[in-house]
């Protein structure tokens, strides 16, 4: 952990959320090596204990008062970082720009043609120019009365 959590933790003082960020990066990167999905649970148990050994430094207050058992945010935090370290499919390259997953380029794949409408319910073409064989507005007032 970095010294200056590790100094805020003495102190009992809130840590800067830089360091805070640190130590959830380093707990979810030790957490992932059991296991990738660790459930809510487990991660509850985990911010529990963090909070539970120095809780002055980690626990959630707003207006000097403590809300609820005070390690909501450290849990909902580390299954952010996890949500975001499970993603699949998302390559990136180091300026932030999505990758090409078939090539590894940051150009953007072909674009699909699309597909022409369907009569799916309804009428698309519900005012038509142009009647067809062997119609005209007489008959078709016919057939609608």
């Amino acid at each position: 952990m970095p010294q200056s959590l590790l100094k805020a933790c003495k102190q009992k003082v809130h840590p800067k959320p830089s360091d805070r960020r640190e130590m959830v990066q380093i707990a979810c990167d030790d957490i992932r090596k059991h296991s990738t999905l660790p459930g809510r649970k487990n991660l509850s148990k985990i911010a529990s204990t963090i909070v539970a050994k120095h809780k002055e430094s980690f626990c959630d207050v707003v207006a000097d008062k403590v809300i609820g058992s005070g390690y909501e945010s450290l849990c909902k935090q580390m299954e952010e970082r996890l949500f975001n370290l499970n993603r699949k499919g998302m390559k990136t390259s180091s300026f932030g720009e999505k990758l090409n997953e078939v090539d590894g380029t940051s150009e953007p794949p072909a674009k699909k043609t699309r597909k022409p409408v369907k009569d799916l319910y309804g009428c698309i073409n519900w005012q038509p120019d142009s009647y067809p064989e062997n119609e005209n507005k007489e008959t078709q007032k016919e057939i609608q009365e």
